[in-house]
């Protein structure tokens, strides 16, 4: 999937997928990689950003999801899928970053991701059981997130890309070997590195040189 959601005003989702017999049945193991969802309403998405239900195998990789604080909503929900590998994912200002309920993940498969400011409590619910904001206690309920990021702040601009000294940077994890050819590019074409750490999200971190050898970050 490469979308990108503006200004929805929706109680679905900006991607809702489910299994069942309806248009957005799940059909297969779903790859969703290289997503912004960026949503400027005040009104809830009450499902999540991003929301999945059933299927098994769904893989959801650097996408960078941002929500408004205070408006109920979820940035990512996840309800009775099986075999889930969630990494490399940037999630800022819903009020739940992520839900994830009857749902089972790979071994190490919910890692690697940036949890940065959300709501003022239930930041993250498992199994309809954990509600919290404290990022240990999450970690614990889920036996997840072992290399993962609860920052004060993001670091990103308006549009979601990674400004200079985000947390972002250099702090996830190599996707190459999973032999997925688009996901090796950021959402603009511009390859990640094949050997070395990526950068979380859907954009990696660029720089513009300038004159005099003067390198400043990217976040343009």
């Amino acid at each position: 999937f490469t979308r990108l959601g503006t200004k929805a005003k929706t109680f679905t989702a900006h991607v809702f997928m489910e299994s069942g017999s309806s248009a957005w049945t799940v059909s297969g193991a779903a790859k969703i990689f290289n997503n912004v969802f960026l949503t400027t309403s005040s009104q809830p998405i009450y499902n999540g950003l991003l929301a999945y239900a059933g299927g098994t195998g769904t893989q959801i990789y650097n996408n960078t999801i941002i929500g408004v604080t205070g408006n109920g909503g979820s940035c990512a929900s996840l309800t009775s899928t099986t075999s889930v590998l969630f990494k490399n994912n940037v999630i800022t200002s819903c009020d739940t970053a992520i839900s994830a309920n009857t749902t089972t993940f790979v071994v190490g498969g919910l890692n690697y991701n940036v949890y940065a400011p959300q709501g003022l409590t239930n930041e993250f619910v498992w199994n309809l059981a954990t509600y919290t904001s404290n990022f240990t206690t999450w970690k614990t309920a889920c036996g997840c997130d072992a290399n993962s990021l609860n920052p004060a702040d993001a670091g990103l601009s308006s549009a979601g890309r990674p400004l200079g000294g985000s947390p972002v940077i250099a702090a996830g994890a190599n996707l190459t070997a999973l032999g997925i050819t688009a996901l090796n590019a950021d959402k603009d074409g511009v390859t990640r590195p094949a050997l070395a750490v990526w950068d979380m999200g859907a954009y990696i971190m660029r720089s513009v040189i300038l004159g005099g050898g003067v390198t400043l970050g990217g976040g343009v």
